[in-house]
């Protein structure tokens, strides 16, 4: 079972917690099962690390109905990779972190009675296992990687990798198409032989890729330009920061915090508040919380780390900020210079944070996507199709390029319709900005 690192899902962070419990869990359980103990304390990991950054819960010892059925039916099935066979192991798992949590006295007051919990897992049983089985369920990585794992795939070693990958860019589009929606072939005869896929392989001449310098699954910025067409010819049109997702979800919240508003012991608006952020952007009703909504978290925090809110005891001010905000009506030029330093803040803080704290994963190669995907008419990134060439080194490159591109679509920052992937030229001047910091030219 292989799961993947998701974003974390506002500022709390449950990773000591969940060690510590871990810690205790698995000595505890060595006493019934000397073997097999730490594969399952791994699996209780993984399922504690998806509640922390999903289902924003970082406290491995809260539990309630809701939270044990989406971790089980919707994180589980998107975010790892797993066999039949593994996710049969889910449920018991589970069981054996309930009874330790209740043996320990850990059991919280108002989580489900011992009686109800465990009524509520046996519920789960056939469910989680029909999630796991619904491709519509899983993403695009997970049907392709799960497909390769159900035939002996062993994802963590490189060449086995790169020969799936290879034998999957060979198929057919509809070939293609069938394992990233499905998981499966239409042709039981077409199925992935290891063997063979590692004999092509490794028949093959040495990657390109370990050479390049430029990452290779993004174009060379500038490709079909013209010399003498600079990147920025001269300021961006307000326009296009009216038009930005961001700044727009950033324009809402300002609005509905006003004076200033109470918000949750998670540092995030309350209901009330989300909900009408939600309905100035037209989105739809029932986030949990607003760090289920990134749409406005990542505006949230941009507008903290850049000065325009202060968080205080339970409660939210907004502030004046290093450019205050005019409204467009008003004033687009205002507008404007406010846009680009919201945007800015934004990268400046992702830029600064740990990828598994909010911030970039993929650099220094996720700057250079960034730039090319403001440039040309965007970037067209590969999701699975991946290329022959690229060695497991730039496989894993290419997935965490992907996955801060996507947290920044999901944002608003850009905008992306499957693997293309485009910015404009309000968001370029940010991140030429971020560039010449990183250089210390500012």
């Amino acid at each position: 079972m292989t799961a993947s690192q998701g974003p974390r899902q506002g500022p709390h962070g449950g990773e000591e917690r969940r060690t510590s419990l871990l810690a205790d869990l698995l000595a505890w359980r060595r006493r019934e099962l000397p073997v097999g103990a730490e594969e399952e304390a791994r699996l209780i990991g993984t399922l504690l690390r998806l509640k922390d950054e999903q289902l924003d819960s970082p406290d491995p010892e809260e539990w309630t109905e809701d939270l044990a059925t989406e971790l089980l039916t919707r994180a589980v099935p998107r975010h790892v990779v797993q066999t039949r066979e593994d996710s049969m192991e889910l449920v018991p798992a589970l069981r054996q972190l309930f009874a330790f949590l209740q043996e320990t006295g850990r059991w919280r007051e108002d989580a489900p009675t011992p009686g109800a919990a465990s009524l509520l897992l046996q519920s789960l049983e056939f469910p989680t296992l029909e999630a796991a089985d619904d491709p519509t369920r899983r993403s695009f990585s997970t049907n392709v990687l799960g497909y390769g794992l159900e035939r002996g795939v062993d994802l963590h070693d490189a060449e086995e990798l790169a020969a799936y990958m290879r034998w999957y860019t060979t198929r057919s589009d509809e070939d293609r198409v069938a394992l990233a929606e499905l998981g499966t072939l239409a042709r039981i005869s077409d199925a992935y032989d290891r063997e063979t896929a590692l004999e092509v392989l490794r028949a093959e001449p040495p990657s390109r890729a370990e050479q390049a310098s430029w990452p290779w699954f993004i174009p060379e910025i500038g490709e079909g330009r013209s010399g003498d067409d600079p990147l920025l010819e001269e300021d961006p049109d307000p326009e296009l920061y009216r038009r930005n997702g961001l700044l727009r979800a950033a324009e809402a919240i300002l609005d509905v915090v006003g004076e200033g508003c109470r918000v949750t012991d998670s540092g995030a608006l309350g209901r009330a508040e989300t909900v009408r952020v939600s309905e100035l952007l037209g989105l739809p009703a029932g986030a949990r919380s607003m760090w289920h909504r990134p749409e406005i978290a990542g505006a949230w925090v941009a507008l903290l780390d850049g000065g325009w809110l202060a968080l205080g005891a339970r409660r939210v001010t907004a502030l004046a900020g290093p450019v205050p905000f005019r409204p467009f009506s008003e004033d687009p030029s205002a507008f404007a210079e406010w846009g680009h330093a919201v945007l800015t803040a934004l990268l400046l803080g992702r830029h600064a944070r740990a990828g598994g704290e909010g911030g970039f994963r993929g650099l220094p190669e996720t700057l250079a996507a960034l730039v090319s995907a403001c440039v040309d008419g965007g970037v067209d990134l590969p999701v699975a199709q991946v290329i022959h060439e690229a060695d497991h080194k730039s496989l894993e490159d290419l997935v965490l390029v992907r996955r801060d591109l996507d947290d920044l679509v999901r944002c608003g920052l850009l905008e992306g319709d499957g693997s293309h992937i485009e910015g404009s030229a309000a968001v370029l001047t940010a991140v030429l900005t971020l560039l010449a910091e990183r250089r210390g030219q500012i």
